[in-house]
């Protein structure tokens, strides 16, 4: 008999990702990271599309639309990846409409493409994969070193903080009892001086290039993310974050976007200071071909083998929004109600995620060789449903936690079962 581990947490902002991992009792019965097609200046490279020749964005690119800056000194960058597209089967060329403006070069840390600021306005960058493209388009904010000078001061070396709630804990070392304020920075609560549960948030454009300079002003000033961002409540309850993340800047509000946009983009850093717990024995291996996959297992310290069958499940034209956003739309609630037979328009229903599944939960089976697998929430659900016999209507009769491992058994066919549910990580 096989058990099947497999675990659900967030990377940045892109979405779930899940680890599976597997022991064997006999009871007598790291990926290519693809390509981001030519580099150059912004070039077109070999088989890219024009904007102005993709009248249909048939392709989800991240981020969408994206945000960044120029100010003719420092170095800004963003990345961008096409959603749900297996880069190391499928080439993708990247291209943008105004050459002049950005530089494109292969990321292989994402698999998509490094966007390179050259100049500021407005560009859009085009993602090409056989017959299919997509457009996301680019606002570049122009900016001056003295912005950005402004902005790492705050950052680095203090910022006041207004209306502070009484609380004690560790919210972080701003969190101070009554209503007076004090001067705190940045990185007292993020980054590798910190202290708390806030340490390995990033800010980096890898986690922010998807909100627009008011929305970052609206986040760290009012303590309000924007209707269909997204925020991690794993970490903590939004409502608490929103009582103290409203800080004063004062003239400096642009300045503090800027130095974010000039950040070195990086994947959230929670999984380099955590480890798979001894509890799971040895394994062997697989990640979902995506990138948020790949790089989870590389924080984790794992070397993955990738497996196609463990990528995403299609979700079609709801690529990219939220459930909360989704929820809004009365045609999407009927058609919740379906269940295991819900298709999201132009996408797999979790029924067909689970055939795609089988065959791979069986080959466990038979090979009674202990497995993780690193992939993503819509996996890790269509998993339990079957372990479970959810037929996926109604709210799941067990709440999988993110950051865990969630343990499933296999027979000799491959029908899981589940053996234990929410087993944390633990720090190395």
């Amino acid at each position: 008999m096989n058990t099947s581990w497999i675990r659900a947490t967030v990377l940045a902002t892109l979405s779930l990702i899940g680890i599976a991992c597997g022991s064997s009792t006999p009871s007598g019965k790291t990926g290519s990271a693809g390509t981001a097609g030519t580099a150059g200046n912004g070039g077109a490279g070999g088989g890219a599309t024009t904007a102005g020749a993709c009248p249909k964005s048939a392709l989800s690119i991240l981020f969408n639309p994206m945000y960044s800056a120029y100010d003719g000194v420092h170095t800004f960058q963003i990345p961008a990846v096409v959603n749900g597209i297996d880069p190391t089967a499928i080439q993708i060329a990247w291209s943008a409409s105004d050459p002049s403006m950005v530089a494109l070069e292969p990321d292989s840390t994402t698999g998509g493409v490094m966007i390179t600021m050259q100049k500021a306005g407005n560009v859009s960058i085009v993602a090409t994969a056989g017959n299919l493209c997509g457009i996301a388009p680019l606002s570049i904010t122009a900016a001056t070193p003295a912005d950005w000078m402004a902005g790492s001061d705050r950052y680095n070396s203090g910022v006041v903080l207004n209306r502070i709630p009484t609380m004690r804990g560790d919210a972080g070392p701003a969190m101070v009892d009554g209503g007076t304020t004090q001067d705190a920075k940045c990185t007292d609560c993020h980054g590798d001086t910190a202290a708390g549960p806030f340490k390995t948030v990033q800010h980096t454009p890898e986690q922010t290039g998807g909100f627009s300079d008011d929305d970052l002003m609206s986040i760290f000033q009012m303590g309000v993310v924007p209707k269909g961002g997204y925020f991690d409540a794993t970490i903590v309850a939004y409502d608490r974050w929103q009582s103290f993340h409203k800080w004063d800047v004062g003239a400096s509000a642009k300045g503090l976007v800027i130095y974010l946009r000039a950040l070195t983009p990086a994947a959230q850093a929670d999984y380099a200071i955590r480890r798979i717990p001894d509890s799971c024995p040895r394994f062997r291996v697989l990640a979902s071909p995506l990138a948020r996959a790949r790089q989870t297992a590389a924080l984790l310290g794992l070397a993955a083998t990738v497996e196609k069958r463990l990528i995403e499940m299609d979700w079609g034209r709801y690529e990219g929004r939220t459930i909360a956003a989704l929820r809004e739309d009365a045609g999407f609630a009927l058609n919740e109600a379906r269940g295991l037979d819900f298709p999201p328009p132009g996408g797999e229903s979790p029924r067909a995620g689970q055939a795609r599944l089988k065959p791979l939960l069986a080959e466990i089976a038979i090979g009674h060789e202990p497995t993780l697998c690193v992939t993503h929430r819509g996996v890790i659900r269509a998993v339990y449903a079957l372990a479970r016999d959810w037929a996926m209507v109604g709210r799941p009769p067990d709440k999988l936690a993110p950051d865990a491992l969630q343990i499933f058994a296999l027979d000799d066919t491959g029908r899981p079962r589940i053996a234990q549910l929410n087993v944390a990580l633990v720090p190395r």
